[in-house]
């Protein structure tokens, strides 16, 4: 709670000072043996109680306490830089260590990527050590107890997969942007971004499409990049349907 500056004077000698039980410095007392003894037996003590963090003055030593309304302007920056090595140490970068987005969507970016991939190690270590052990387990069991329909087949421990959180959007429009051109560019998979149960999704979202376009509900999904209505078929340009 409170610190203070000790400006040391020149050594005058090797010992503990004098001071203790009453004990005068300087005096004949002082230089017997049953004094010196006695004087150790109290310095002794006083390094227990206090945990043996004690730090002895000289007669001529001098102490300064520090102001304690005087504000010190370095404190924020220093603390800062210690949660950013702390974080570090933990491959956490600057945003997720201060928890603070306060530079640009760039540097926000890269932070997340950043902290990321150490969440994606983590993942891998988690599945790796723990959940497919675990995951098999409880399936043997399953399957052992007939609370499996039919049989698996041979090698199914090697499919078992899992399906952790995703990295979050910060700017959904230019992700998403980004995300179209993967796709048709062929550089990303449908499965990579819904999961192992793509199929379904494919099958309940064109249900959903053909119920729409019956009913004529204004989706974007049935509209071309223009905003006119997209039709079944496209035609080509010698008039058959593509």
């Amino acid at each position: 709670s409170r610190y203070a500056t000790v400006y040391e004077a020149e050594p005058e000698g090797q010992g503990l000072p004098g001071g203790f039980d009453g004990i005068a410095a300087g005096s004949e007392a002082e230089t017997t043996q049953a004094a010196a003894e006695e004087e150790t037996a109290q310095a002794e003590a006083l390094e227990r109680y206090t945990g043996g963090n004690v730090d002895y003055l000289g007669a001529k030593d001098k102490v300064e306490v520090a102001d304690p309304k005087h504000p010190n302007p370095n404190l924020a920056p220093f603390l800062d830089y210690v949660t950013d090595i702390s974080g570090t140490a933990h491959g956490v970068a600057h945003a997720y260590a201060r928890l603070k987005a306060d530079t640009s969507y760039t540097a926000f970016r890269g932070d997340m990527v950043m902290t990321w991939m150490t969440f994606a190690d983590f993942q891998q270590f988690l599945e790796d050590s723990f959940s497919d052990w675990a995951a098999i387990r409880v399936l043997r069991r399953a399957i052992r107890l007939r609370l499996v329909a039919g049989t698996p087949p041979d090698g199914w421990e090697a499919l078992v997969a899992w399906q952790y959180p995703t990295m979050p959007s910060v700017d959904e429009d230019k992700e998403q942007g980004a995300l179209a051109k993967k796709l048709k560019n062929g550089v990303a998979l449908f499965r990579e971004q819904i999961g192992p149960h793509w199929r379904e999704h494919f099958e309940q979202l064109a249900e959903e499409v053909a119920l729409a376009r019956t009913l004529g509900l204004p989706l974007s999904i049935l509209e071309t990049a223009a905003g006119a209505p997209a039709s079944k078929t496209a035609e080509t340009q010698d008039g058959n349907a593509a």
